[in-house]
């Protein structure tokens, strides 16, 4: 398939569900895409309808109104095996058969490719050993499901999709309640598979910081509308910012992430003189969070940053008395001492 191949469309689309025959509309989708090799993150708060999306695509649940093209041609055209071979999904629902091996949880994965009561074979081997090694799991075959972590579990089950071998893999929340090395691990796996598989991945997250790391498009649900973009577009349109205007957050465009709302009661001048770039966020995160804020134009109240024989020290000038300190909680303990000492 060629790069930049339009593989997915969702057409004036609206998701929900019926309750006593009245419409309860989730999403209103007026026109996304996605292409093939591309990662795209939807998004939204809990309950904003990112679960019955993914759900509509697969055809689990209808759309209320419009439809999705699925390489061009409507869900309804292809038979359920063939659409299978096409499309797959990740699911969040935990699996309860702990006697089933990792090999034959991903041999169902096979099913659109085999014909009924057809046999394990060794091509279906070959293909479960050579998916465990993409996600990272190379000799987990043998062992059971009740065996191995939830973040291996995770990668066992995008390994299942693997075997069914789409062209399009659904995920919902796939990291939910990972810890933050598996968490990582399994975006990076899904970034491989796009990059080098050409894989189209979809999966819902309210992770804004990952979304931003892991994705070529949001789909962002505001105001049961969804917003299509990069996350680079998007944050340059300041839609981060439209959406939370009203409440105590606002989106920080130095770190790409939320942050309450603060109240500053000082501001400090912070001088970087060493080569070590990270020294200043990781300085103005610690004055932030304490109340203090930054600005270039402040000349009573200075921090300057210095590295003195490969020793780290913190300057602090204070009306022009110089206070030193070698690292931050030292620096934070002095700062409120000082002022503390200059209220009372």
């Amino acid at each position: 398939m060629k790069k930049n191949t339009n593989i997915l469309e969702i057409i004036n689309a609206e998701v929900g569900y019926l309750s006593k025959k009245k419409k309860n509309i989730l999403v209103n989708i007026d026109n996304v895409k996605a292409l093939n090799g591309e990662v795209i993150s939807l998004i939204g708060v809990n309950g904003a309808g990112k679960s019955s999306i993914l759900k509509s695509i697969i055809g689990v649940n209808k759309f209320l109104k419009g439809n999705v093209l699925i390489k061009n041609k409507f869900p309804k055209e292809y038979s359920k095996k063939n659409l299978a071979k096409i499309i797959s999904i990740v699911s969040t629902e935990s699996i309860t058969l702990p006697n089933m091996t990792v090999e034959n949880l991903i041999i169902i994965g096979r099913y659109p490719h085999k014909k009924a009561f057809e046999q394990t074979n060794k091509k279906d081997i070959e293909i479960v050993n050579n998916v465990l090694k993409l996600v990272g799991l190379k000799g987990f075959a043998q062992l059971k499901i009740n065996e191995i972590s939830d973040g291996e579990r995770q990668r066992v089950m995008i390994a299942r999709a693997l075997a069914q071998d789409t062209d399009i893999i659904l995920l919902d929340e796939p990291a939910s309640f990972l810890d933050i090395e598996n968490k990582y691990l399994t975006y990076g796996i899904l970034r491989k598979l796009a990059t080098e598989k050409g894989k189209t991945i979809i999966f819902s997250t309210h992770d804004l910081s990952i979304a931003i790391k892991f994705s070529d498009k949001l789909w962002l649900i505001n105001n049961k509308l969804i917003i299509e973009g990069t996350p680079e577009d998007i944050i340059y349109n300041k839609v981060f910012d439209n959406i939370f205007d009203k409440q105590n957050l606002v989106f920080d465009n130095s770190v790409l992430d939320f942050k309450l709302k603060q109240t500053f009661t000082r501001k400090v001048n912070i001088i970087n003189k060493t080569n070590k770039r990270n020294l200043f966020p990781l300085t103005l995160n610690a004055l932030n969070r304490n109340g203090f804020e930054y600005s270039n134009t402040e000349k009573e109240f200075i921090i300057e940053l210095e590295e003195i024989k490969e020793e780290f020290i913190i300057k602090v000038i204070y009306k022009s008395i110089i206070y030193e300190y070698n690292n931050f909680n030292k620096l934070i303990s002095g700062l409120n001492r000082l002022f503390t000492t200059q209220t009372t």
